[in-house]
């Protein structure tokens, strides 16, 4: 997803800057299309709030990196000094769990969807090969017939 926004910005600035270009966009506020400086302004303050979005995306997952890592943390101390463990300690370790297993299950359908796919395209090449071969055969002998 990170990878899109910044294709987006890029292609935006790229298409915003040319030789002798008139930069056009579309105004959402207004419903209308604008040309030259307000159009550059309103491509900059776009280009803001991806960067804004992006940045705002990496903290939150720096912060439930280090939320989980300081569950993990509280937990296994709790169990090693025989302190009570919350029910939210096993909640959140249950949580760990199913989501790693669902991405077992992710990963193991999309490397059978791959295999399958990879699978067709050589039966697809098989096919082709063996049409290519019939369509050779006819070409050389166009008018020959075997009584």
């Amino acid at each position: 997803m990170k990878i899109k926004i910044k294709i987006v910005a890029l292609l935006t600035v790229l298409l915003s800057v040319g030789c002798n270009s008139r930069t056009i966009v579309y105004n959402p506020n207004t419903g209308q299309y604008v040309e030259g400086k307000a159009a550059k302004e309103i491509l900059e303050e776009r280009e803001k709030v991806v960067e804004a979005n992006e940045q705002s995306r990496d903290r939150e997952l720096e912060r439930n990196i280090k939320r989980r890592e300081s569950s993990r943390y509280v937990t296994r101390e709790s169990i090693l000094f025989g302190q009570s463990v919350d029910e939210f300690d096993v909640l959140s370790a249950r949580e760990r769990a199913l989501q790693a297993e669902a991405d077992v299950a992710r990963v193991q359908a999309e490397n059978l969807e791959s295999a399958s796919k990879a699978h067709r395209i050589i039966d697809y090449e098989k096919r082709y090969e063996r049409a290519m071969g019939k369509l050779d055969t006819l070409e050389v002998l166009p008018g020959i017939r075997k009584d």
